[in-house]
């Protein structure tokens, strides 16, 4: 039933209750006393019929559905072979999973290549392709809110890219996911995933410029080792409260900016002797640690180092942080 419904009830029970007045008063002076015990009988049932109706209405409304876990069948293999585009600009490749697992790694000889196992019919991956090549998607369909993941769903996505500039976006909600993105050529990447635990390494130089690195997380476990490698100018990463390993070693090539922003987290920030760092408090923090040798001013942690800077700006207000030099 609808505002409007609703209303329109309330307004008709009002008019019973005034005509129900109205002819009170006219009966005790019109009818017999047998006559008026009766309408008032009609008057009050009638009443109450309306009443019981709008009760229903709204709490026919308010009932939600009622969980239930997925239905789970055979184990399926999906193939994903996506050969080399014609292009000279970098493909827009988007990877959409559900409660799972994810493999990624670097040495494939196509654009992306691999497998997708699942036993819950509405994971199977849909492959999306535009006209011109320049972009891709491979997406699994999301479950309602009431539909819970079975212990039994399997949902594990084992792939490899090749050698071809990418934005790649990786879009996910519960799931352990290891990233192994050495040498791949990404010009953007980013992360969105709910509470995961995710190790994500780079072990080799990025050969392209990365103009963005984003990554937004909620409660998890997150570890980024080699951050240098990457080749990112800016770097925006978000989590909510969660254990949090940022590691930056290997070589900058150009001056790097890093925004953090977390809830109540555990973040451990590692930066290599040889790195020119600046690391800048929004906020006073209560426990912070720091490892090594740093010269602080006020909210600002530095130490020197030779080639490009690397800036770090944090926002936290409360949990901890250990800046590490190493």
């Amino acid at each position: 039933m609808t505002l409007a419904e609703t209303g329109l009830v309330s307004s008709q029970k009002k008019q019973y209750y005034q005509t129900y007045s109205l002819i009170v008063m006219r009966s005790y002076s019109e009818k017999s006393g047998e006559e008026v015990v009766r309408v008032i009988w009609l008057l009050l049932l009638s009443i109450l019929g309306l009443s019981l109706a709008v009760v229903a209405c709204q709490t026919a409304v308010d009932i939600p559905e009622m969980p239930r876990q997925t239905q789970v069948g055979p184990i399926e293999t999906a193939v994903i072979d996506e050969p080399y585009p014609t292009l000279d600009t970098a493909v827009a490749l988007t990877l959409t999973l559900q409660t799972g697992q994810l493999n990624l790694s670097s040495g494939a000889d196509r654009l992306i290549t691999g497998t997708v196992r699942y036993n819950v019919a509405e994971w199977e991956p849909t492959i999306s392709r535009s006209d011109d090549g320049s972009r891709l998607t491979i997406a699994q369909e999301r479950l309602p809110d009431h539909i819970i993941p079975s212990e039994w769903a399997v949902n594990d996505w084992d792939l490899g890219l090749g050698q071809f500039p990418l934005w790649l976006t990786i879009q996910g909600g519960n799931q352990h996911s290891y990233l192994d993105l050495s040498g791949v050529p990404l010009q953007r990447l980013t992360i969105r995933e709910g509470p995961a635990d995710s190790d994500i390494k780079f072990t080799s130089l990025n050969p392209v410029l990365m103009e963005q690195l984003t990554y937004n997380t909620g409660g998890s476990t997150v570890r980024l080792d080699g951050l240098g490698y990457a080749n990112f100018t800016r770097f925006d990463f978000v989590g909510g409260a969660g254990t949090f390993l940022l590691n930056f070693n290997g070589p900058l090539q150009q001056d790097a900016h890093v925004n953090l922003r977390a809830g109540l987290s555990s973040v451990r920030l590692v930066i290599p002797e040889e790195t020119a760092v600046r690391v800048i408090f929004n906020h006073d923090l209560d426990d912070l640690m720091t490892v090594g040798e740093w010269e602080q001013m006020g909210r600002i942690y530095a130490a020197p180092g030779s080639g490009p800077l690397l800036t770090i700006q944090i926002d936290m207000e409360i949990g901890s942080v250990t800046l590490v030099r190493e």
